[in-house]
């Protein structure tokens, strides 16, 4: 062989070397770049799913914002989080350091983003600064995670509050960032009742948005905007034995008030199917209906025969492992339920169920429904109709009343 082409066959191996180096190094695991080490890099690629992030912005109790990252992402040893400021023409002010936690406890996700929108289990991070400022120019923020071994990994949200709202504080925990209180009017459109000219008492400047199903009915459904919290509260998937109460009127002298408990239809958050409750499936596999709703999270309540339901929808972006946004429709219905009254079974309360079939809710022209996700103790410990009167007072806009106890 002649030296010149001795010299290109050494060359041509070096730049094969590079080359698969790069192409590890790519993948998260170092590399030394030694023919000798190639095999167990390898071996180190995991082959699992990409990584994917979700944002979400969060109130705290006392009034201050926080932020939260779903991911799928675990074996990191630490995270810094820097909050950018947008200075026009493309150029960001990259903020100091928050102050970042991880939370050890698992969370659920679906969506339709997912294979098979399978729910997953996840860890979130979030930060714990004291306070944040998240007006239009301040709501992009930069995640950096480090890990052993790997090259750190860069992930950017821009603009989380054109699809995270959070509602006004008021520092009173029956109406702040887990609550709703909706009044509607109770309709049948074809096989169902859902409710029209809806408002939200606590929040009065949020708007209704419409979906339309020809699955269910020919008539457009309502749906609520809800606070970016009060969306994640409810993709926890727990049941809550004491989450508001539903209110039916003929008038302000004719009215039944009671309790209700919230639980969630259980196929919506394994990969197996154990449940029965066929119609509250289907309300979770039918992410087709929210396609033309704008990106934010909404709530909505429908009644199918003998259930009603409450539905949380979370229209949200995925940025996955390439840094790309992608649209994902999380849904997460709970089936609602008349709390009769609160037994002891096994030293644990456990609330007497009854479900609020569609023949009830038609007798009437009015019904409020307030919720509360993160209030169970309040409601739990107060009468009902002392309930209704508190949440009304603390609103500023208290109403006389003469109600019954019960449905």
């Amino acid at each position: 062989m002649a030296i010149n082409d001795l010299i290109n066959e050494v060359n041509s191996i070096q730049t094969k070397k590079q080359a698969i180096k790069e192409a590890i190094t790519a993948k998260g695991v170092t590399s030394e770049g030694k023919l000798s080490k190639f095999a167990d890099e390898i071996k180190q690629i995991s082959t699992g799913e990409p990584d994917w992030y979700m944002i979400n912005r969060m109130r705290l109790k006392d009034g201050k914002e926080r932020l939260l990252v779903r991911s799928n992402v675990r074996d990191f040893t630490s995270i810094d989080i820097k909050q950018l400021t947008e200075m026009g023409g493309g150029v960001y002010n990259e903020s100091n350091s928050l102050r970042a936690r991880v939370e050890q406890d698992f969370h659920i996700v679906n969506g339709t983003f997912f294979k098979n929108k399978e729910s997953l289990a996840v860890y979130n991070e979030t930060h714990e600064d004291v306070a944040i400022s998240s007006d239009t120019h301040n709501d992009n923020y930069k995640f950096i995670y480090s890990f052993e071994g790997k090259p750190k990994k860069e992930v950017i949200f821009s603009d989380v509050n054109s699809y995270n709202y959070l509602k006004p504080f008021q520092n009173k925990p029956l109406l702040d960032r887990t609550a709703i209180y909706l009044k509607g009017t109770p309709y049948k459109p074809n096989r169902v009742v859902s409710f029209n000219n809806t408002k939200d008492f606590i929040n009065a400047s949020a708007k209704p948005q419409q979906f339309q199903t020809a699955d269910i009915t020919d008539k457009p459904i309502e749906v609520m905007p809800i606070d970016s919290t009060m969306f994640i509260f409810a993709s926890q998937a727990q049941a809550n034995m004491a989450a508001g109460f539903i209110s039916l009127s003929i008038d302000n002298d004719s009215r039944t008030v009671s309790k209700i408990a919230l639980d969630p239809i259980d196929q919506c958050f394994h990969s197996i199917n154990v449940t029965t409750d066929t119609a509250g499936t289907k309300l979770y596999i039918s992410t087709d209906w929210y396609t033309s709703l704008p990106m934010g999270h909404y709530m909505y309540i429908i009644t199918f025969d003998q259930n009603t339901y409450a539905v949380f929808v979370g229209i949200n972006y995925v940025v996955n492992a390439d840094g790309l946004k992608e649209k994902n429709i999380e849904v997460y219905p709970y089936r609602i339920s008349i709390v009769n009254n609160y037994n002891i079974v096994n030293g644990q309360i456990a609330p007497n169920k009854s479900n609020i079939p569609k023949d009830i809710l038609i007798r009437y022209p009015v019904a409020e429904w307030y919720i509360n996700l993160g209030a169970t103790n309040t409601i739990y410990s107060t009468e009902v109709k002392a309930l209704r009167k508190k949440v009304l007072a603390d609103n500023g806009t208290p109403e006389p009343e003469n109600d019954k106890e019960s449905l």
